[in-house]
């Protein structure tokens, strides 16, 4: 096991401020290769002779170009040069997963959107689940900041993200979290290979006129779950199935088209589909041609109640607060 300090008593632990300091000289990714996945290497001097954590002399490199980097197959020298480069040129930085075949889904909060499915704004489509035979899925997706400004892009299972866009992106084992020059805007997700299921966490992003975003109750806030008011005639398209829930012991609905124009509905999330597609059209606000609600998800349709709060007893009756119970689940 390596010591956790070196011989002039540097521990290797490298304080958040300098780490910030080299993600953004490096461009948020290796600066040899332009991986994202990275590990922090004092090139100048090596840890073993240095007495400080100075970003000058660390620099991020993927495990590969690391591994190179300890066997002298990269030179002091090439590392400074790549990173200077990027300062003068930034470039992009991407990571992909592989979906071995098996079929995903994109938790977004507390809403599935499985395979097959889309989620589409004004035109512009903001997230698909795309089956490919004998691959698959492919997810695309392009996510904001709270004024529209990109964060970065999902194109087929790989995330690219320009390093002008942001001010910060870092990955810690299967987290990775991105923050925008907006102060408002943040993106955090975690990949799952074994559920199978990409889970945005965090998100608060605008598209046209319409705000997306994850309540502090982890429910995805979106012109579809609250019939939030948009520009008149903007079109808010789900296909293919998504499931919406408000938490535990609330059932799902599964959506075709929908469009709703700029005036605003009130949420009622306990509403069975009938009612949505009635209330709809009660408020003058009809479906274009050819566009049809869904069908319900089997099962109940739960009473009304009140919101849960995340530090409230929940209601399962396990006696823990919601957030330490069935909020996790």
């Amino acid at each position: 096991m390596p010591s956790e300090m070196n011989k002039h008593g540097l521990p290797r632990y490298i304080p958040a401020n300098v780490r910030r300091e080299v993600r953004q000289r490096c461009g948020f990714g290796c600066a040899i290769c332009r991986d994202a996945f990275v590990q922090y290497d004092h090139f100048d001097p090596e840890w073993v002779d240095a007495t400080a954590h100075i970003a000058d002399g660390i620099a991020l490199l993927c495990p590969s170009c690391h591994g190179k980097r300890g066997n002298r197959l990269i030179s002091v020298n090439q590392v400074r040069e790549c990173r200077e480069r990027l300062t003068r040129t930034p470039t992009p930085v991407s990571f992909g997963f592989a979906s071995d075949g098996q079929p995903w889904c994109v938790q977004v909060g507390h809403t599935k959107i499985h395979d097959g499915g889309a989620f589409v704004i004004g035109g512009q489509e903001i997230l698909r689940v795309a089956p490919v035979a004998g691959f698959g899925v492919a997810i695309s997706a392009i996510f904001t900041d709270s004024n529209g400004n990109i964060i970065c892009r999902l194109e087929e299972n790989v995330f690219e993200t320009d390093p002008r866009d942001i001010v910060d992106h870092e990955i810690t084992a299967n987290r990775f979290k991105w923050r925008a020059r907006d102060a408002g805007g943040r993106l955090s997700a975690t990949l799952d290979a074994d559920s199978k299921t990409l889970h945005i966490t965090e998100l608060n992003m605008r598209v046209g006129g319409a705000r997306l975003y994850i309540d502090d109750d982890g429910i995805f806030r979106n012109p579809i779950s609250d019939f939030i008011g948009v520009p008149q005639g903007t079109t808010v398209h789900v296909a293919g199935k998504l499931t919406h829930s408000q938490g535990p012991g609330w059932s799902g609905i599964h959506i075709g088209h929908m469009q709703v124009g700029g005036e605003k509905l009130n949420p009622v999330p306990h509403e069975s589909i009938e009612q949505v597609h009635q209330r709809l059209y009660s408020t003058a606000i009809p479906l274009p041609e050819g566009m049809v609600v869904g069908e319900s998800v089997a099962g109940e349709v739960p009473k009304p109640r009140s919101r849960v709060g995340r530090n409230d007893l929940c209601p399962c009756g396990s006696g823990k607060k919601y957030k330490k119970c069935c909020a996790s689940n």
